[in-house]
C-alpha cells in the first residue's frame, strides 16, 4: 500500500503498467493525481524500463509525497504479469487501469463506485475514450459503446482504461491471464472481459473518461497480434466449457438458468467461426436471440448475415429491431441507422433524412470539447 495510507484501505487503486514511456508517463500520472477522487492510491509497476521512465515516476513521487507507490521489476514480465501483480498487491475494492501514455479525464468516480456497490451483479462500470494524437490533438474519434455479451466474440465495446472493475471479481475470474504463450501476448483485457462475462454484467455510462493517445507504436502488427490472441482466448473459453459446447453442437441445448450467460458466449464464438452465409450459422443466431432477446449484438450480427446473403428485407428487419428495442441509447441508435442506410443504398431508397439523423447522432456521441480540460504536460 502506498506510504501515507497505512491506516486505511483505499476504495480505488489506479494502476499503471509502465514500459519505456518517458515522454508520456508524467502526464498520465498527473491526470491520475488530479482525477478528483481522494479515496484512492496510485501504483506504478515499472516493467524493466530502460529509457528513464522510472526516474520520471520517482521525481513525481517526490513532488507528491505519499501519493504514488512505485514498484520495479528488473525482468520484463509483460503487461498481463504487471497488471496481475498490482491486483495482488492492493487491498482496494476497485481497480482502475490506466495505460502509461493515456490521460484520465475527471469524471464521477464516486458515483460509479456507488453504482457498483449497489449492484453486485455488475463487475465493471466503463465509459468512452476520446482519441488524440501524440501531442493530444483531437482526431475526432471515440471508442466505447453499450455492452453486449454476444458481440464480445467479434469486437469489444468495453474500453479497458475507461473501466472501474471490482477487484474481487478480477480475482475470481483468474486475475489477468496471458492471452497466449508469450509474455508479449496482448488482449489480456479481452481475456478478462470474457471470464467476467461468464457470470457478471457490465455497466456503460456513455460519458468520456479517457484521452487515448494514438501513435506510431500502435501498428498493424499489434492489431494482428490482438486477433491471434482473440483466437487463443476463444479456444480456451471453449475448452473450459466443453460440456456446454458439446451440447450445443449436438443440438441438445437444455439450458439451466445459471448457464445462460455462458451459453450465449459459446454461441457467439461458434457463430464467429462458421461460414458467414451458412444456414447453420443462422440457426445459431436464432438460438442466441431466443436466449438473450435484449442483447443488441445478436441483432447486429444477424443483420450482417442477411446483408451478406442479399436478403435485404430481413437485414432491414434486424436493424429496425435494434432501433425499436434500444432506440433510447444513442450508441445503438447510431449503429441501427447506419445499418438502415446500408440497406437503403442497396435497394435504391433515399437516405437524405436518415443521414441527417445519423450525422447528428455521430456528433452527439463523439463530440468532446478538449478546450474545457486543463491538461498538464509539463
Amino acid at each position: 500500500m502506498p506510504e501515507g495510507n497505512k491506516n486505511m484501505t483505499p476504495r480505488l487503486s489506479i494502476q499503471i503498467t509502465l514500459h519505456n514511456r518517458v515522454r508520456f508517463i508524467r502526464a498520465s500520472l498527473l491526470s491520475a493525481l488530479n482525477c478528483g477522487y481522494d479515496d484512492s492510491e496510485i501504483i506504478v509497476f515499472d516493467d524493466a524500463s530502460s529509457d528513464g521512465s522510472g526516474e520520471e515516476v520517482k521525481r513525481l513521487a517526490v513532488e507528491y509525497p505519499g501519493k504514488i507507490h512505485y514498484v520495479r521489476s528488473e525482468k520484463n514480465i509483460g503487461c498481463a504479469g504487471g497488471r496481475a501483480a498490482m491486483v495482488d498487491m492492493t487491498k482496494a475494492d476497485y481497480i482502475l487501469v490506466l495505460d502509461d501514455d493515456d490521460i484520465l479525464l475527471p469524471f464521477d468516480i464516486a458515483g460509479q463506485i456507488e453504482l457498483l456497490d449497489r449492484n453486485p451483479g455488475f463487475a465493471v462500470s466503463y465509459g468512452k475514450t476520446f482519441v488524440v494524437d501524440e501531442c493530444l490533438k483531437p482526431l475526432n474519434s471515440s471508442m466505447g459503446g453499450n455492452y453486449s455479451r454476444f458481440i464480445l466474440a467479434y469486437n469489444t465495446p468495453v474500453t479497458h482504461p475507461a473501466a472501474i472493475i471490482r477487484r474481487s471479481d478480477i480475482l475470481e475470474a483468474g486475475n489477468y491471464r496471458l492471452a497466449g504463450d508469450s509474455i508479449k501476448a496482448v488482449a489480456e483485457d479481452l481475456y478478462l472481459w470474457f471470464n467476467l462475462s461468464l457470470k457478471k454484467d457490465f455497466h456503460f455510462d456513455n460519458k468520456f473518461r479517457l484521452l487515448y493517445r494514438q501513435h506510431a507504436s500502435q501498428t498493424t502488427l499489434k492489431e494482428n497480434a490482438y486477433m491471434e490472441a482473440a483466437n487463443f482466448i476463444h479456444k480456451k473459453i471453449i475448452e473450459a466449457n466443453k460440456d456446454i459446447y458439446d451440447r450445443i453442437i449436438s443440438g441438445k441445448i437444455d439450458i439451466a438458468p445459471h448457464e445462460s450467460k455462458t451459453v450465449l458466449l459459446i454461441l457467439a464464438i461458434i457463430s464467429r467461426y462458421m461460414p458467414s452465409s451458412s444456414s447453420g450459422r443462422l440457426q445459431i443466431l436464432n438460438t442466441a436471440e431466443s436466449i438473450a432477446p435484449n442483447d443488441y449484438g445478436v441483432n447486429a450480427v444477424k443483420f450482417e448475415y442477411f446483408f451478406k446473403t442479399g436478403n435485404y428485407p430481413a437485414a432491414m428487419t434486424e436493424a429496425e429491431k435494434m432501433l425499436e428495442k434500444y432506440g433510447a441509447d444513442i450508441y445503438i441508435r447510431k449503429l441501427s441507422l447506419e445499418k438502415i442506410i446500408r440497406v437503403c443504398e442497396k435497394t435504391g431508397t433515399d437516405t437524405t433524412e436518415i443521414r441527417k439523423q445519423t450525422s447528428f447522432l455521430n456528433y452527439e456521441y463523439s463530440h468532446f470539447d478538449l478546450s474545457k480540460i486543463s491538461l498538464k504536460e509539463e
